[in-house]
């Protein structure tokens, strides 16, 4: 175990992140900045009436930085620390054209976001054939346009725990054969085989990695044991707080996910996948698939690391996310010093009566964000 007390990185960024819409929008900015996220935040665009024209990205990108200017946080001076810039996203659906790519690359937006149909929270209008967008991932491939992938298959004969691996062999390799230059993240992967996967992509013309994984806190911190109360630190009983997709693997994932994180390799980006849901979203019942984390993500995966004996590797982790998707290193720093902290049961959301649980309510934390001024 390291006896490193302070961690120094540069801002880090935020490659996927669901800042929804309405009170949920403001609850989400306040807490990522708060919670030390002030260089990039990747706007995903599943909302409840999704992003598919680039115009429609710009629009909720005004909108997002009009809250920015008028919010509330209070845990930093402005004059002395940035708030995050937004990166905008439309969906790619069987009905995107390769038209729409062009218009929305020419409007700023740098990314495309692939879902399943009917698979996770918002995808109604998802992919079920994925040869029907091959027009739009062509377009993209040809403009740079970067696409990420919600990696699990669609169809309903296919079980939660195998959808992962179906998605790469049946679709995924298919995609990467036929897009030869497209630069690709397979998001929040959760399997032992994803992380295999993505190691042993071959890279572009120039050596550069264009395919990544992305690897999100839940994923590296805990398992399907801790959904189901299975774990002590779950005393035991069901979390639907924990409840994602894709769903939370088990410990031989896990550790192979983990490994990944502490390679050092470029093909390894940080992309946490924070995901608020009211608690009347999240049961009982049924339950909204999506982990708010935003407030724990820094210092879960600092633990991760440092069980690991590898917080030499946390600053790396968090830079290659900066070269994949073409921004310049941020130039503002975050520390993380070893102190224990509590985290909340419950985070109130303002202007309604409303709550949202995070991902290890109660829970003790070894690691707190603090500013650097």
């Amino acid at each position: 175990m390291s006896d490193v007390r302070r961690i120094v990185i540069p801002a880090p960024d935020n490659w996927h992140c669901h800042l929804r819409e309405g009170p949920l929008m403001n609850f989400m900015i306040d807490h990522l900045i708060e919670s030390g996220f002030r260089g990039r935040v990747l706007a995903e665009p599943n909302l409840k009436d999704p992003l598919l024209f680039g115009h429609q990205s710009v629009a909720y990108k005004r909108k997002i930085d009009s809250a920015l200017q008028l919010r509330r946080s209070t845990l930093i001076d402005p004059k002395k620390h940035k708030q995050f810039e937004v990166v905008m996203t439309i969906q790619i659906t069987e009905k995107t054209t390769s038209q729409m790519i062009y218009e929305a690359y020419e409007l700023g937006v740098k990314v495309g976001k692939v879902y399943p149909r009917d698979v996770t929270t918002n995808s109604e209008n998802g992919v079920v054939d994925y040869e029907k967008i091959y027009p739009a991932l062509t377009a993209a491939q040809e403009c740079g346009m970067i696409v990420q992938f919600h990696g699990e298959h669609p169809s309903h004969d296919v079980e939660g725990r195998d959808k992962e691996a179906f998605f790469i062999r049946r679709i995924m390799d298919q995609i990467v054969a036929e897009c030869k230059s497209l630069k690709i993240s397979l998001e929040h992967i959760s399997t032992a085989f994803a992380a295999h996967w993505v190691k042993t992509q071959d890279k572009d013309e120039n050596g550069k990695v264009r395919i990544v994984g992305g690897l999100a806190p839940q994923y590296l911190y805990c398992t399907q044991d801790d959904v189901l109360g299975y774990t002590a630190r779950s005393e035991y009983k069901g979390h639907t707080e924990l409840i994602c997709k894709p769903m939370l693997k088990w410990n031989p994932d896990r550790a192979a996910l983990q490994k990944a994180a502490i390679s050092g390799e470029p093909c390894f980006v940080f992309a946490p996948d924070d995901a608020p849901h009211f608690d009347s979203d999240k049961g009982p019942g049924k339950a909204n698939c999506g982990v708010f984390h935003t407030t724990e993500s820094l210092a879960m995966t600092a633990e991760v690391f440092e069980k690991r004996n590898a917080l030499d590797k946390f600053p790396v982790f968090f830079g290659a996310g900066v070269f994949f998707y073409g921004y310049p290193p941020n130039e503002e720093f975050i520390t993380l010093e070893r102190e224990d902290w509590q985290v909340p049961l419950k985070y109130p959301v303002e202007g309604t009566e409303e709550r949202v649980t995070p991902a290890l309510p109660g829970r003790t934390l070894k690691w707190k964000v603090k500013l650097v001024d």
